[in-house]
C-alpha cells in the first residue's frame, strides 16, 4: 500500500493507512478502477457508463478496461475540470495499434474545445493538449509509445502552468494564461466528434482537483 507521503515527514508520524481513491489525504475526485464495470470508487460516484463492446483485461492492478478501437467507450457527463485553477489526471495505458491517431482520455463535448490525452498516428507519441476555439494552447509529446507495454502518465495542473508526467518521471511541460471548463468526460474516444478510437487497455483513471507533486506522482 502507499505510504501516505504527507504524514510521513518531520516527526514520525508515518502511517500506511491511505484511501484508495484520495491517496493523500485531499484533492480525489474520482477513480476508475475499471474492474469488472466503470463504476467511481470514490463517494462523489461519478460513475461511467460504456457504449459498443464493454470488455476486460488483466490490468496492473485487478482488471483494466479494453477498447477495441471501433464503438468501445466510456462517458460520464458530471464531471468537469477548469482550467485556470488546479487539477491533475493519473492513468495507466497500454497501446495495441501502431500508427493510428487515437484519443484515450477528453474532458469536453465540443469540437476543437476540449482537453485530451493522445496518442499520435504520425510518430506514436503520447501527447497532452488543450484546445481553446481551434488553436492548440498547449502541447507536449513523450517518447515514443510502445506497443503492447503498460505506461504511467499523469498530468498536473496548477494556476499558470503544467507538468507532464512519464512512468513518474517529468517529461516537461509549459505555462498558460487562460482560463476554461470542460464539462463531460470521455475514455477511449474523442467524444465531441466521434472519432479517434483508442485501441487498448486502461487502468486506475484517477482524477484530483489538486496539482500533483513529483512525490505523489512517483507512488502512483
Amino acid at each position: 500500500r502507499l505510504i501516505n507521503t504527507k504524514v510521513a515527514g518531520g516527526g514520525g508520524g508515518c502511517t500506511d493507512i491511505v484511501d484508495n481513491y484520495d491517496p493523500f489525504g485531499s484533492g480525489g475526485v474520482a477513480l476508475y478502477q475499471l474492474n469488472g464495470n466503470a463504476l467511481d470508487s470514490s463517494p462523489n460516484a461519478y460513475n461511467g457508463t460504456w457504449s459498443g463492446t464493454e470488455a476486460y483485461g488483466t490490468g496492473v492492478f485487478g482488471q483494466a478496461g479494453v477498447f477495441n478501437g471501433s464503438n468501445s467507450r466510456i462517458n460520464n457527463s458530471s464531471i468537469s475540470v477548469s482550467l485556470g485553477s488546479e487539477f491533475s489526471i493519473s492513468l495507466w495505458i497500454k497501446s495495441s495499434l501502431d500508427n493510428t491517431f487515437q484519443t484515450i482520455v477528453e474532458f469536453g463535448s465540443t469540437v476543437n474545445d476540449t482537453l485530451q490525452i493522445q496518442k499520435r498516428g504520425d510518430n506514436n507519441k503520447f501527447r497532452f493538449i488543450d484546445q481553446n476555439g481551434g488553436a492548440v494552447v498547449f502541447d507536449i509529446d513523450t517518447s515514443v509509445a510502445t506497443i503492447n507495454q503498460w505506461f504511467h502518465y499523469a498530468v498536473s495542473v496548477s494556476s499558470n502552468s503544467y507538468s507532464v508526467y512519464e512512468n513518474g518521471s517529468y517529461v516537461g511541460g509549459g505555462t498558460y494564461s487562460h482560463t476554461e471548463t470542460h464539462t463531460g468526460l470521455a475514455l477511449g474516444y474523442r467524444q465531441s466528434n466521434n472519432l479517434e478510437h483508442f485501441s487498448g487497455s486502461l487502468d486506475q483513471v484517477r482524477i484530483f482537483n489538486t496539482a500533483l507533486d513529483p512525490l505523489e506522482v512517483e507512488a502512483l
